[in-house]
């Protein structure tokens, strides 16, 4: 009976994480999940994911809440915004949020001619003194706090199922092998010159499953406005949005931005799985020998370019202050490693690497940023709008 109860617990929980990681490969190549069929996607993986993991812990009747306050935190803000969409007295909105105040509460009093105006000054009181929300739009508020749940509910799971660490380094492998894939789509687009995303898909394209312009100007982006002509020589001229060309480049809308968002974890986890590999754990032989032993030595070559390209790309996509996370997260990877059962050549010399391909890229983005011989040149032609570009979607980060 216990070997019944172990296998049942073994098989439930890696039913568990084929749901979200079907997820995050989906969300990580299909354009950063902003297409139509994702978010039903989504929500049945997670929820599925989050059901599993509870139906986990009554078997085993663990503790619900994680070691981290990652799970009341999050539990606090879930809470807020529910308290956002309820009625509250006028006082308490006036002092929490003056702006809903006023907004929500000239809307009660009605100005329409149709509607009986207030007698008055002591009815139009009474009508703008009751109960309004914080909240401007609780719609959104609400949609926004379901997604939320949704987000807390894959970080509670992915806390509770890494409790070793080779299931720790699956969850890591799936956030390394988006950023290197994520890096050599960019790259072959900045050798080519290629427009669109994967160098081929365009929103007036209309393919069944890329992204159209509802999902792209619903994403994280930058958009331009056009002017086209109407349908009849009386409708006149229109004024349409468009996404930016140069956010339609790489996978995910937000194009070299989101690009720099990705790496912002990629690259330091995958420099902590580099130096997790190349551990001694007890070892004699030197790192070549114990690479091959282990059967990682290719993967970690591999796993060495992507990281240099991938540096070379956050310099060339992000100017120096805004890849100052990557920098932060870099270099917390190598104070560990160097505390670890390692060389301390091999962090040391993982960091040079991506210094140096870091300001490489830079070099790279002034040599393009003041010559034609690149056909990759129209997405940096005036330096002046690049930087404006960076400047506008510092809120992504």
């Amino acid at each position: 009976m216990t070997t019944i109860l172990l296998r049942r617990d073994f098989w439930l929980e890696w039913v568990c994480l084929v749901p979200l990681a079907i997820i995050m490969v989906v969300g990580g190549i299909a354009f950063g999940g902003n297409v139509w069929w994702f978010r039903p996607l989504a929500i049945a993986g997670v929820g599925l994911s989050i059901g599993g993991g509870l139906l986990r812990l009554g078997w085993r009747r663990d503790r619900l809440f994680l070691a981290s306050p990652l799970l009341p935190l999050g539990l606090i803000v879930l809470a807020w915004c529910f308290l956002q969409c309820l009625p509250l007295p006028r006082g308490i909105v006036e002092q929490v949020a003056p702006l809903s105040e006023a907004v929500l509460a000239r809307n009660q009093v009605p100005l329409s001619s149709s509607v009986a105006r207030p007698t008055s000054e002591t009815a139009a009181e009474s009508i703008v003194s009751s109960r309004i929300p914080l909240s401007l739009n609780r719609a959104e508020t609400f949609r926004r706090a379901l997604w939320l749940g949704l987000g807390l509910g894959v970080f509670w799971f992915v806390g509770r199922w890494t409790d070793r660490s080779s299931k720790l380094l699956v969850i890591f492998g799936f956030v390394v092998a988006l950023g290197a894939f994520n890096t050599a789509i960019v790259s072959l687009q900045m050798l080519d010159g290629s427009e669109g995303y994967y160098g081929l898909i365009t929103p007036y394209q209309r393919y069944f499953v890329g992204p159209g312009y509802v999902d792209i100007l619903a994403s994280p982006h930058r958009s331009e406005l056009d002017t086209v002509e109407g349908i009849s020589a009386e409708s006149g001229s229109w004024t349409i949005e468009r996404p930016s060309e140069i956010e339609l480049i790489g996978v995910m809308p937000g194009g070299l931005v989101s690009y720099g968002c990705l790496q912002i974890v990629a690259l330091p986890l995958g420099f902590g799985c580099m130096c997790f590999l190349a551990q001694r754990r007890g070892s004699r032989f030197p790192l070549k020998e114990r690479l091959q032993d282990r059967g990682v030595a290719t993967l970690w070559c591999v796993m060495i370019v992507a990281a240099i390209l991938a540096s070379a790309l956050v310099g060339i996509a992000v100017p120096s202050a805004v890849a100052l996370p990557i920098v932060l997260g870099l270099l917390m990877a190598g104070f560990f490693a160097m505390r670890s059962d390692l060389e301390w050549w091999v962090p040391v010399l993982l960091l040079v690497c991506h210094v140096l391909a870091f300001f490489a890229g830079q070099r790279l983005l002034a040599d393009w940023t003041s010559s034609d011989d690149s056909e990759f040149q129209r997405y940096w032609r005036d330096p002046n709008a690049l930087a404006g570009i960076l400047r506008e979607n510092r809120e992504i980060w």
